[in-house]
């Protein structure tokens, strides 16, 4: 037996399992990130508290939604593939370094050495499925939420607006100087007495002017 032989391949085969066990820590550090801040994004528009949406432009909005499938996109087919991948080829390199120390130690062989060629679809793989899942369910319900939040935002705009332009009109139908534009400067009749009579004909102030009402108070005088 030849010790150095042996310990190369033990080294050989622990680096490959090392690099394995550190891109899963990172890889469950960016799930937890990622699962974290879709929760947070969800809650925080169920809530209500996005009140910067009314004034937030809708292609920003419409940006930020649209980012929801390309993430998913990213997160499936290119991330959680390529880790699947690495790590697959990491696990066969260590069974292929313990498989040669098993055979030259005259063990009975534990490790399976697997094939370049055959792999699990990493689909199919219970772990990262698991992980696939709760990404998507996590990315639909903070989807859904920032949209129905997008929606109340806009709705919320459009009735402050067309609330806003009604209490205008009713300032103006009740300020007394609201008709002082249609009164010719030096006339007798003062923008009250003026209001008073368009009041008293009905309240519409359309085609009602100064002539109008200086026949209507010559006629009262008679």
């Amino acid at each position: 037996m030849d010790k150095d032989y042996v310990d190369t391949l033990l080294k050989f085969a622990d680096a490959s399992w090392h690099e394995m066990d550190t891109r899963r820590s990172y890889e469950w550090k960016v799930n937890f990130s990622l699962w974290t801040t879709l929760g947070v994004l969800a809650g925080v528009s169920f809530k209500g508290e996005t009140s910067s949406l009314p004034q937030t432009p809708m292609w920003m909005i419409a940006l930020v939604l649209l980012l929801f499938p390309v993430i998913g996109f990213v997160y499936i087919f290119i991330w959680t593939k390529g880790l699947y991948a690495r790590n697959q080829r990491n696990m066969r390199r260590a069974h292929y370094y313990w498989n040669l120390v098993e055979t030259e130690l005259n063990l009975s062989p534990r490790h399976q050495v697997l094939p370049e060629d055959v792999s699990e679809p990493y689909w199919r793989n219970w772990s990262v499925l698991s992980q696939v899942l709760i990404t998507v369910i996590f990315m639909l319900i903070a989807f859904l939420a920032l949209y129905g939040s997008a929606l109340r935002g806009v709705q919320t705009q459009g009735h402050s607006t067309a609330g806003q332009t009604q209490t205008n009109r009713t300032r103006a139908d009740r300020d007394p100087k609201s008709n002082s534009h249609i009164i010719a400067p030096g006339s007798g009749i003062s923008p009250l007495a003026f209001d008073e009579l368009a009041g008293a004909l009905g309240g519409a102030h359309d085609g009602f002017d100064e002539r109008d009402a200086q026949t209507h108070l010559t006629a009262e005088q008679v």
